[in-house]
């Protein structure tokens, strides 16, 4: 895991970094946003429009992700705790 974390480090998130800087330089038309039922009108460049949609996308699919593992962490210790009382009924004690 530790080798994981230090290629992400070093060399995944500098690239990354890398790309959304050229991104943005190279993507600086303004785009305008209605707000549709408010009256308010939002411009903003293109490039952070995309990053901010793909960083939304990214924080949804973590919580889905997340939600997910605290529903099978609820059922590994449902059958933790079924496997335990299966152990306790038929094994016999020495």
């Amino acid at each position: 895991m530790h080798f994981i974390g230090s290629l992400f480090r070093f060399l995944i998130l500098p690239l990354l970094v890398l790309w959304l800087i050229a991104f943005t330089i190279y993507n600086p038309a303004l785009v305008a946003i209605n707000l549709w039922p408010l009256p308010y009108e939002i411009a903003a460049p293109q490039s952070v429009l995309v990053i901010l949609l793909l960083a939304v996308g990214f924080i949804a699919g973590c919580l889905r992700n997340y939600a997910k593992l605290l529903n099978l962490r609820a059922e590994n210790a449902s059958q933790k705790r079924q496997l335990d009382k299966l152990e306790k009924d038929h094994i016999p004690k020495m």
